[in-house]
């Protein structure tokens, strides 16, 4: 019987037995890759780009200087090393700056000089120069201590001449108040009594305390009038004043005054003849 004619037979290719190996290509997905590769290489290429532009832009950094040695050039970016498309962008961007810090030149330490050894005769001098500095440091120490003490009392002086000036204004008017006080009221002095009524006389010590003018007071004891006088009625000044103390309602700080005056000049008063 005939063989029948097999399918796609030609006579440069027949069917053959032997089974053969079969490769399938995905070009869609090459094209993709390739895309891919494409667009990654261009990025990396920009970054470097605008790194290197950075770094131009950069002022330079002075030469490092080390004595007995040449100086030395500023470090520069000497190379780049390709990244795999595996690795991101901020890896590579550590690696070249750890190859800028590599390359980068190291400070030479100068070594130290040794101290001077000094023979005992200059040790000596620099233990009189020290003498003679500490000594004039004390003395002037002690000289402006005296300049400040030397001011204070300055002004001490100063400030009790103030005080005393204004105490002895202070005593002239007191004494001018209390001669216009005597004229007003018709007292021809301090030791005087004057006839107030028939049977009733008083000093002009009296007059004021029941006035309650502590100046005036003041003025009357300066010309000499007695705290401790008793008038026609057997009272004193200062009792006169703690009456009008007692029965004020609206001087009662003038009269408390008054009556602290008189009270100290009849202290002082007996305290003197005592001694």
């Amino acid at each position: 019987m005939p063989r029948p004619p097999a399918m796609f037979s030609c006579s440069s290719c027949r069917l053959s037995s032997e089974p053969q190996d079969v490769i399938k290509v995905d070009v869609n997905r090459m094209a993709e890759r390739q895309a891919a590769a494409e667009r990654l290489i261009a990025a990396q290429q920009q970054f470097l780009e605008d790194l290197q532009l950075d770094m131009d832009n950069r002022p330079p950094e002075a030469p490092a200087k080390v004595e007995g040695l040449p100086a030395i050039a500023p470090a520069k970016v000497i190379g780049w090393r390709e990244s795999s498309p595996d690795r991101g962008r901020q890896e590579a961007l550590r690696d070249d700056r750890l190859m800028v810090a590599a390359a980068a030149p190291v400070a030479v330490e100068k070594p130290r000089a040794a101290a001077p050894v000094l023979t005992e005769e200059e040790e000596a001098a620099l233990e009189r120069e020290a003498e003679q500095a500490r000594a004039r440091v004390a003395a002037e120490v002690e000289r402006r201590q005296r300049e400040e003490e030397a001011e204070l009392e300055r002004q001490r002086a100063k400030e009790e001449a103030r005080l005393a000036e204004q105490a002895r204004r202070a005593e002239e008017e007191r004494l001018k108040l209390a001669d216009e006080f005597l004229r007003a009221h018709g007292f021809k002095d301090v030791a005087t009594p004057k006839r107030q009524c028939l049977i009733r006389s008083g000093y002009a010590l009296h007059v004021a305390a029941r006035l309650g003018d502590p100046n005036v007071t003041m003025g009357l004891l300066a010309k000499g009038a007695d705290p401790a006088q008793k008038d026609s009625s057997g009272r004193t000044p200062a009792q006169v004043a703690l009456q009008k103390v007692n029965s004020s309602r609206d001087d009662r700080k003038s009269y408390a005054k008054v009556l602290q005056v008189l009270e100290q000049a009849t202290a002082s008063k007996y305290a003197g003849a005592g001694a």
